[in-house]
């Protein structure tokens, strides 16, 4: 028989049989510190008499240690379910909290199934908050592989907090700390109120001119680019934005440094498409066009090489829409809009865009493709921008045209199509196809302004 004796010297003590095994424990401590035992020495049963019981249906070792944590506040093993049952049967809230606090990658699958079936709310919650609040590091683990599907997808809206916004950052100049007119911040703009606001702060060391920015299950990713508004460095950075936990973490770097590139979240991916990179010949710094594409996998933290772009390209536009990721290339006398099949890994021809632009951008919204841009960088003459049907393959026109302000990207908010720069902000309602040109604030950063959508809770 093994004995654990808590304190020798205390009256009050209680003698529990546990698969053979004898325990003496303090009798105030099993009543204050477990319901079950509580209402079992209350009851009026023998074992009030007694102060003796049998326990059935958990184990000497994992009662051993339940006895210890009352004792001392602290597990002598590792949290898992056999524990975690026997603390739900026994209904010992001080061991169920401190496993709410405890609640990690690894143990989080057990936690759940035993707080589903012994109803524990809050640790259903608990569970639930820290996969939201650690998805890129749950996505990348091996639990994730085991994780069923529809907590998968509650997890992913719960990331999505009921307000959204434009979130939009500008290029600028790392080494002009001290300038006024340089954004050390992003912007939100609020679709209810029509105002801009001040968003997070952005890394010091982060310089986001002709960069990459994307927005993949709620964090934000800023990738590549040049290091400085002069555009000989290639920047050797990326870095990824939590708007839960308000905090920024480095990613790794593409495999090819690029930049003016165009970076499309598709899935669990992020891809890179085209760009151009700098490099220094005979004491000048040179420009080389791409058409590689590389992929940013989340499950592996890794980038991947994928299929090329047919040809190399500068400022590509691109989106995601029903299963692919498209984008244009320019040719000499039209523009030829492009998918990518992710299962294939090949580009398809789609079709001939109605007419060359330049300035461009694109978005989607359930199966149609916008394609924005100018039709002439001298004049500024905007032409009608067109939509493009994936399932129907139909171009379309937008039922009417903007103003021929100069704008800097697009992206579509609920049922609205958004253009913004710091000349403007534009809205393009999807549904009615009526165009607000004249009454937004523009964006107030400086530099090209990189819009995405952003759930972020503000007061």
């Amino acid at each position: 028989m093994a004995t654990n004796t808590t304190d020798p010297g205390a009256g009050d003590m209680v003698t529990i049989v546990v698969d053979k095994k004898t325990f003496k424990v303090k009798k105030r401590t099993l009543v204050e510190k477990s319901e079950f035992f509580a209402a079992m020495f209350n009851s009026g049963m023998k074992e009030t008499t007694q102060n003796a019981a049998v326990l059935r249906n958990v184990s000497a070792g994992v009662f051993r240690d339940l006895v210890a944590f009352l004792d001392t506040g602290k597990l002598r093993c590792e949290i898992g379910a056999e524990l975690l049952t026997a603390a739900a049967f026994l209904q010992m809230r001080d061991v169920i909290e401190h496993c709410i606090r405890h609640v990690d990658v690894t143990n989080c699958i057990e936690f759940l199934s035993v707080a589903e079936t012994h109803y524990l709310p809050e640790l259903e919650e608990a569970v639930s908050k820290h996969l939201a609040e650690n998805f890129l590091d749950v996505i990348s683990s091996k639990t994730f592989e085991h994780l069923p599907k529809d907590l998968i997808d509650s997890v992913v809206n719960r990331r999505h907090a009921p307000k959204r916004y434009l979130f939009a950052i500008g290029s600028y100049d790392d080494s002009y700390k001290e300038r006024s007119d340089v954004p050390r911040v992003s912007h939100l703009f609020d679709d209810v109120t029509q105002q801009w606001r001040t968003g997070c702060e952005l890394p010091p060391s982060l310089c986001t001119h002709a960069c990459g920015v994307a927005v993949l299950h709620n964090y934000i990713f800023v990738v590549g680019g040049f290091s400085s508004a002069d555009c000989h460095q290639m920047q050797q950075a990326a870095a990824c934005y939590d708007p839960i936990t308000d905090t920024w973490r480095e990613l790794p770097c593409m495999n090819q440094s690029r930049a003016h590139f165009v970076l499309v979240p598709h899935q669990d991916y992020l891809y890179a498409l085209g760009g151009c990179m700098s490099f220094p010949y005979q004491g000048n710094s040179v420009k080389k066009l791409l058409s590689s594409v590389e992929a940013y996998s989340l499950r592996t933290r890794a980038w991947v090489r994928a299929a090329s772009i047919p040809m190399e390209t500068a400022q590509p536009c691109g989106t995601s829409c029903r299963g692919h990721v498209y984008t244009t290339v320019v040719r000499p006398t039209d523009e030829l809009l492009i998918r990518y099949d992710p299962e294939e890994d090949i580009w398809e021809d789609v079709g001939v865009v109605p007419y060359m632009r330049f300035v461009q951008c694109m978005a989607s919204w359930k199966e149609k493709l916008y394609l924005l841009g100018l039709s002439d960088l001298v004049s500024g003459i905007v032409r009608d921008f067109q939509s493009y049907d994936v399932m129907a393959r139909q171009w379309t026109k937008l039922h009417k045209p903007i103003t021929g302000q100069y704008f800097d990207g697009c992206v579509v908010m609920g049922t609205a199509l958004y253009l913004v720069s710091s000349c403007g902000t534009q809205r393009c309602d999807l549904k009615s196809g009526e165009w607000n040109c004249h009454t937004l604030p523009p964006f107030p950063g400086s530099g090209f302004a990189h819009a995405q959508v952003l759930h972020v809770v503000v007061t």
